[in-house]
């Protein structure tokens, strides 16, 4: 509701600066006669005024430089084509009932085109390249594109040792409602729960305090979304040409769907593991049972889970394990392996069964 309101604003800004010039320029008219004309005008400079400072507005709070050439050029052609088509429609007769000299049919088709020209070349853009003389505009790096940090991903708590090494090194921005949100969870009544939220909390001031890190609190004002803090984290995504980081798996799909750059801390966290190849032998501890009847159950030190056939027997044990293969879930990537009976040593052989 508010980005409509301050949308609704832009444009009456638009429309009364026009009306304004519109009574002035008329005063100054040295030809009686000519007030129509000079009526046209003062619309046409005050509302193309306006709609500059609106768009210079709007590109500042959103960054977008590069957008600057593109309103320049979008006018010009416009103030070029627009007076040309607007005569000619007036003198072969295509407009009826207007004073040719009135110059209110060539300041519409002035602003209509310098709009049509400015929205063309600014979807088309990226299939050429112009600029303004003597201005360079530097080249926008994927790599510092903002990254919203939603709740899941600042309780998982990686983020925080991903940007140490250096290897995150775009802004991380924590939306006001997110910090609600945690406050929220370390609130709670439920111990775990607070607990969670505390730790959330404790990884925000890790990064804080780390000087190679680039973390900002966002103060953008986001309509109420009926999807609640996920939907409006995927509005304000859109609004600031971010990306979202977080370990829900709904929460990345649903960013997926809406076009939104999605990062899932859980397959980054896989992609750094060590490639483990079926065929390979490791030495795993049984920790507990396995879902099906007779497995057990380890993990490698990283944390990947390993499901061992017949392993059940073993649980407490350090034992070799062979993977046999590999499948990668929702929730990380497992292992499936089967026990490799240790070989007896061959510096002391078994003693052999008496008769």
């Amino acid at each position: 509701m508010d980005l409509m309101l301050l949308w609704f604003a832009r444009a009456a800004f638009i429309a009364v600066s026009g009306l304004i010039l519109m009574g002035v320029v008329p005063t100054l008219a040295p030809h009686a006669d000519k007030i129509p004309i000079y009526r046209a005008i003062g619309f046409e400079i005050g509302a193309g005024a306006a709609f500059v400072i609106v768009a210079l507005e709007w590109m500042l709070t959103h960054r977008k430089a590069s957008f600057v050439p593109t309103l320049v050029l979008g006018m010009l052609l416009g103030c070029l084509v627009g007076p040309a088509i607007g005569k000619l429609l007036l003198f072969n007769g295509t407009i009826r009932d207007l004073d040719a000299d009135s110059g209110i049919v060539p300041s519409f088709f002035t602003l209509l085109f310098a709009f049509l020209f400015t929205m063309v070349i600014s979807q088309t853009r990226s299939a050429f390249r112009f600029s303004l003389p003597f201005v360079e505009f530097r080249k926008e790096e994927r790599g510092q594109r903002p990254i919203l940090l939603d709740t899941s991903a600042i309780i998982d708590g990686r983020i925080a040792p991903l940007c140490e090494s250096r290897l995150v090194d775009a802004p991380l921005l924590v939306p006001r409602f997110i910090l609600l949100e945690l406050q929220q969870v370390a609130d709670s009544s439920d111990r775990l729960k607070r607990n969670r939220g505390r730790h959330g909390l404790e990884v925000l001031h890790k990064l804080q305090q780390n000087p190679a890190v680039r973390l900002k609190i966002d103060e953008t004002s986001v309509p109420d979304e009926p999807g609640g803090a996920d939907a409006k984290l995927l509005v304000l995504a859109k609004m600031l040409d971010a990306c979202v980081a977080t370990v829900d798996f709904n929460l990345h799909n649903l960013a997926r769907l809406q076009g939104v750059v999605s990062i899932n801390l859980q397959d980054v966290a896989s992609a750094l593991r060590p490639s483990i190849l079926p065929g390979e032998q490791v030495t795993l501890e049984i920790l507990r049972p396995g879902d099906n009847p007779g497995q057990g159950v380890g993990f490698l030190e990283d944390g990947t889970m390993v499901v061992v056939e017949d392993g059940r027997a073993l649980i407490g044990k350090k034992v070799p394990v062979a993977i046999v293969s590999t499948t990668q879930t929702h929730a990380g990537r497992l292992l499936f392996a089967r026990h490799v009976p240790e070989k007896p040593d061959a510096h002391h052989p078994a003693a052999p069964a008496r008769a």
